[in-house]
């Protein structure tokens, strides 16, 4: 018997891990346990043949739409994210334009939450899977689609024959004992003989309800765990294979089970290769054993890293965090008590009710008191199903209707708020990505506490285009608001790649030494007149011949201090 054919289509961001490397593979998890899942399943297996298509977001939707006609399928199942939305949404409607009676199944985070709403913006879509997968994708494929039995299914979005939305009641919470492992199965291939980022979850859930976070899983509140058996084997298998590039935990924080945390990394440390590894973690559940634990790992680049996302106790409130500012400077001494050279970032959010643009200038002025290598900076988006989405009336958020739903201004953080929030955001990331001129800020306000280091940066920024002669402006006077995030992007990327020419580098050295002479402090330009001769080196001729010349000069660690570390875009 010939068996029908579905496709499971996950779209990933190339490049991210590991970072600028576009070559590696993502293998998204939730395509890989929705086919394991049903694979082990005798009766899906004899009927059913289960396509995984991977596909970077590099593509367009056209190119994407072709790659799943090409595997010819009778059924077609995307997994929707927010950073895969429009995509999804493109190379989907050019498929129901060519082949109407093609059915199309959405599942995911970005559409699980307001499914209606969903169905009605997207006629090609069939049918919406709200909440876990797993069980509901095997009940969907035992139905054969058929209209009368998607009543038996909770928690599903329909169209009836008339094309009528309807909604099933329930929720189903996933045995996740009962869902065979990726790995172990090989439903990821890790000898395909191609580099790998993997994904490993170990847990579903949060202990916490963020208000910028949707809901993580059907529970109310709490952790559902994968058997700790399963984790150690897979453990075993990703860490010893050659292929793996990057291993990311897509865990909330992996210490809200300290026992089963401990288990993980010796596991890990057992292993044969060494793999940058990428955790997500809750500051305020760091001790000194567990630093000390992660801290043998190779963590990848920014090592640690914390979602901070404000300071002001009002906002803090308002989104239902209760870390306040005391334990980051507690943990974060805890953390260069047991190693000084350990790398640290933080997560802000700008656009937060209860915030304001002198607010968020004061959240960051702390973040940078602690020295981080980075600050990973993010819009508030008003994500389906997060506390902020319930309550988007009374904190007057205005917003993108599509996804991702970037919030344009609130009733706490003006439109105009917004704007210059954006602008100095890009001012203080042109700085961390050179690390020499980072530190110097630093250093500065160490020596003399009246320099706040904020202030710093935006003097810094003020000689730069003043002497560059362009402008740091995070702003796209000519951008549609539906196009608000990509235009964010690619503002960030044409100024970054502008300012990584080698005669714009030297500028932000000038720039920096200028800073020290009017606060008296050249004593601290060593590696500031290093980075200039490095640049007036690459700016005097061809750029391979100034990096032979430079190398001859300093020691590759030197120059890894000095240069610029933004990864200059290839295309748009």
């Amino acid at each position: 018997m010939k068996k029908i054919r579905v496709a499971i289509v996950g779209i990933y961001l190339p490049g991210i891990y590991p970072r600028g490397d576009n070559s590696v593979v993502a293998d998204l998890l939730a395509p890989a346990f929705l086919k394991a899942a049903a694979d082990a399943d005798p009766e899906i297996s004899q009927k059913y043949e289960i396509n995984i298509l991977n596909l970077p977001a590099s593509l367009s939707g056209e190119q994407i739409a072709l790659k799943i006609l090409d595997v010819n399928p009778a059924i077609i199942a995307y997994s929707v994210y927010i950073w895969n939305y429009n995509l999804v949404y493109e190379s989907s409607r050019l498929i129901y334009e060519s082949q109407r009676s093609l059915p199309i199944i959405w599942g995911g985070p970005q559409v699980s939450y307001n499914s209606f709403e969903m169905m009605k913006a997207n006629p090609q879509v069939k049918m919406i899977v709200c909440g876990s997968g797993e069980t509901r994708f095997k009940l969907l494929l035992k139905t054969n689609l058929q209209l009368e039995r998607l009543v038996q299914i909770p928690g599903i979005t329909y169209r009836d024959n008339q094309g009528n939305i309807k909604q099933t009641e329930g929720s189903i919470f996933e045995d996740l004992s009962k869902i065979p492992s990726p790995y172990q199965t090989k439903t990821i291939d890790l000898e395909d003989n191609r580099r790998h980022c993997v994904f490993i979850e170990t847990a579903r859930g949060c202990l916490f309800k963020c208000g910028y976070c949707m809901a993580k899983g059907e529970q109310e509140k709490g952790l559902n765990l994968f058997p700790i058996e399963q984790i150690l084997r897979d453990i075993e298998i990703i860490y010893n294979r050659p292929n793996v590039a990057e291993v990311v935990f897509t865990d909330s924080c992996i210490l809200y089970n300290r026992d089963r945390a401990k288990l993980i990394i010796e596991k890990i440390l057992s292993c044969s290769r060494k793999i940058p590894t990428v955790f997500t973690l809750d500051i305020a559940f760091l001790d000194e054993e567990m630093v000390k634990e992660l801290s043998k790992l190779q963590l990848s680049h920014q090592q640690f890293f914390f979602g901070m996302q404000s300071t002001n106790k009002r906002t803090l409130q308002l989104m239902n965090r209760r870390i306040d500012t005391d334990i980051f400077i507690k943990k974060v001494a805890l953390l260069r008590k047991i190693n000084p050279a350990t790398e640290i970032s933080f997560d802000l959010i700008y656009g937060l009710p209860g915030d304001n643009f002198e607010i968020f200038k004061e959240t960051i002025e702390f973040a940078l008191m602690l020295s981080p290598i980075k600050l990973n900076f993010s819009p508030l988006l008003l994500l389906p199903g997060s506390p902020f989405w319930e309550k988007r009336e009374e904190y007057g958020f205005v917003f993108e209707d599509k996804p991702p739903h970037q919030v344009f201004y609130n009733k706490y953080f003006s439109i105009e708020d917004m704007e210059k929030a954006r602008t100095l955001v890009l001012k203080v990331i042109l700085v961390m990505y050179f690390p020499a001129i980072r530190e110097i800020i630093y250093k500065i306000s160490d020596q003399n506490a009246i320099y706040r280091r904020l202030e710093l940066i935006q003097r810094l920024i003020e000689i730069f285009e003043n002497t560059a002669n362009f402008s740091i402006d995070g702003t796209d006077k000519t951008a549609q608001q539906q196009d608000f995030i990509k235009s964010n992007n690619m503002v960030k990327k044409r100024i970054m790649d502008q300012v990584a020419q080698p005669e714009n580098c030297l500028y932000a050295y000038r720039a920096t030494l200028q800073l020290l002479k009017e606060v008296n402090m050249e004593h601290l330009a060593e590696d500031i007149l290093l980075g200039m001769d490095y640049y007036k080196t690459l700016c005097s001729g061809n750029v391979g011949r100034g990096e032979d010349i430079i190398s001859q000069k300093y020691n590759s660690k030197q120059i890894k201090w000095i240069k610029l570390n933004w990864v200059v875009s290839k295309s748009e």
